[in-house]
C-alpha cells in the first residue's frame, strides 16, 4: 500500500523516491538449526537495525508474504542518494548481530540481510520498481 502510493505521489507531482526490498539472509537456516525463537531474533534484530538507520522522513513498511521480508521507501531520493544509502547499509550491517542463548551457550552471529533496490522513473510503474528491487536482492543472495 504505502509502496502504490508512493508510486502514485511521485508520478503526479514529480517527487522521486527509491524502493529498498530486503529480507533476513538463512532465516530458514536459523529456524531448522536453532529453533523459531532464534528465526524471530533474527528478524527483530533485522528490523531493529532498518529502525536506526533509516532517515526521519524514510518509510519502513512489512513487505511481501514471509515475515522476514522489508520495504523501505526512500523519500525524494535521486541515484546518487540511494546508492550511499545502500553503502551506509552494508557498512553499519558489519555492526550488528544476532544474539541468543541455547542451552547456556552465548550465540553471536552477525547479522546479514539481502537487498536490493530500484529508484522509481516515470517511465516504470510500481509493479516494475518491485521487479528490478527484486532482481537485484537475489543477485545479492547468490554472493552470500
Amino acid at each position: 500500500m504505502a509502496l502504490r502510493e508512493a508510486g502514485k505521489i511521485a508520478q503526479e507531482q514529480g517527487i522521486p523516491f527509491t524502493f529498498f526490498m530486503l529480507d533476513v539472509a538463512g532465516l530458514k537456516l536459523f529456524n531448522n538449526r536453532y529453533s523459531r525463537e532464534v528465526g524471530d531474533i533474527a528478524i527483530k534484530t533485522s528490523a531493529k537495525f532498518l529502525i536506526d538507520n533509516i532517515r526521519n522522513d524514510d518509510i519502513l513498511f512489512k513487505f511481501g508474504d514471509s515475515a522476514d521480508e522489508f520495504g523501505i521507501i526512500l523519500t525524494n531520493s535521486n541515484e546518487k542518494e540511494a546508492q550511499e544509502f545502500y553503502e551506509r547499509l552494508l557498512r553499519n550491517l558489519e555492526k550488528y548481530f544476532i544474539i541468543f542463548k541455547l542451552r547456556k551457550i552465548q550465540f553471536k552471529l552477525p547479522l546479514k540481510l539481502h537487498i536490493g533496490f530500484c529508484i522509481f522513473d516515470q517511465n516504470l510503474n510500481v509493479n516494475e520498481v518491485i521487479l528490478k528491487a527484486n532482481e537485484m536482492m537475489n543477485k545479492t543472495k547468490i554472493k552470500l
